[in-house]
């Protein structure tokens, strides 16, 4: 959830000065827990929440196999799920809960 935020609050140009500030640091495991304790019980705006569940769905996701094309095409289509995850090289659960609604649901 940090990164989330990190990535939606922050500007490409502040995350670089970020990252090279911390190249060379090392956080120890009490430090991380320290920093996990601060964030617990946070209150986070409808806003930012509705934000954070739509910012890498789908398409936005940076490793998507799919768009929303072939997903249309894969509802369309009669061919069985073994088959279409073959072609478009996803397992067969992904296909199986396209075509059952269950992920990709904007389509």
């Amino acid at each position: 959830m940090l990164k989330i935020i990190y990535l939606l609050f922050f500007s490409e140009e502040h995350r670089k000065k970020i990252g090279n500030a911390n190249r060379k640091r090392i956080i120890t495991q009490e430090q991380k827990d320290k920093m996990s304790k601060s964030l617990t019980g946070r209150k986070l705006s409808k806003a930012t929440k509705e934000k954070m569940a739509t910012y890498r769905q789908g398409e936005n996701n940076p490793s998507a196999k799919l768009n929303w094309e072939i997903v249309k095409d894969i509802r369309a289509s009669n061919l069985a799920v073994k088959d279409l995850a073959n072609n478009y090289n996803v397992s067969s659960m992904t296909i199986y809960k396209i075509k059952n609604n269950k992920i990709w649901k904007e389509v």
